[in-house]
């Protein structure tokens, strides 16, 4: 016993009934230690298992938002795409202008 005073720790190794008492009191005192160790294991995992999944709660949103955010940009790349397309139809017309102006300078010298 943990507040077993130095007689009563002398009488109990002399006597055989106190002395089994003693032992499972020793015993059951291990249980409770080792039962309390696991308990406080099994809370510390629960713990970070809760935390596991605010973590992926979290990450949940922040995808949700940056698919939100690509939502509303897609517009714009949808309008640069067309402008760049414009920018390159208009770009063969000039080219096809420049040679024929070019040939017609070059027939108007002769």
């Amino acid at each position: 016993m943990p507040g077993a005073t130095d007689d009563e720790v002398r009488e109990a190794a002399s006597n055989e009934a106190a002395r089994s008492v003693f032992a499972m009191d020793l015993m059951t005192s291990q249980q409770g230690k080792i039962a309390r160790r696991v308990l406080r294991d099994v809370e510390n995992r629960e713990k970070d298992i809760r935390d596991i999944g605010n973590t992926i709660e979290l990450l949940n949103n922040m995808f949700i938002d940056m698919q939100e955010v690509i939502a509303q940009q897609q517009d714009i790349i949808d309008n640069i795409e067309h402008a760049v397309e414009d920018v390159h139809e208009n770009m063969e017309a000039a080219q096809t202008e420049v040679r024929h102006a070019t040939w017609y300078r070059i027939k108007a010298r002769k």
